[in-house]
């Protein structure tokens, strides 16, 4: 599956990874009643499967790409904001910090993620719509959490809304 379809597949085996497979306290993780050897089992097994995947042509360069988006996205949703009170009132235009990952996204071969990408039968994905670039400033969408609201421009042209939280 991630080998054909690998931008509706490897998101999901990314989050299986063994950095992500202990869950944040206070929320549960996948599977109800899953133990930690089988949480443990699924970890190992994603990453074997990217592993196997990186060092197979052009599946590999796709692999390493959504594995920097990813890699990004989680550290900017990771970024403390909440608790400061910079962000708590104010409306718009924060700069993003220049030493997140986020910031050094660019022309990056992984279909922009808030836009609709259909399943290419040819398995060959080259129609799609890229991410060229984040914007350098982010807005909130307010409330206790704070989620941050980027702009992602795809090759297109166009700029697609990101919730981030």
């Amino acid at each position: 599956m991630c080998r054909e379809h690998p931008f509706h597949s490897l998101y999901q085996v990314y989050c299986l990874r063994p950095e992500r497979s202990a869950a944040p306290e206070g929320r549960r993780q996948s599977g109800r009643h899953a133990t930690q050897s089988t949480q443990t089992e699924r970890a190992t097994a994603a990453s074997d499967i990217l592993d196997q995947l990186r060092g197979t042509g052009i599946i590999g360069d796709r692999v390493r790409d959504v594995e920097k988006l990813c890699n990004a996205c989680l550290e900017w949703a990771k970024y403390p904001i909440a608790k400061d009170p910079a962000y708590k009132n104010a409306k718009g235009g924060f700069k993003v910090p220049d030493d997140l990952l986020i910031r050094q996204i660019s022309k990056l071969q992984v279909p922009v993620t808030t836009c609709h990408t259909p399943l290419d039968l040819t398995m060959l994905y080259k129609d799609c719509i890229w991410i060229d670039r984040y914007e350098t400033k982010f807005d909130t969408a307010g409330g206790v959490n704070l989620p941050k609201i980027t702009d992602c421009y795809g090759t297109n042209g166009k700029k697609y809304k990101q919730l981030v939280r």
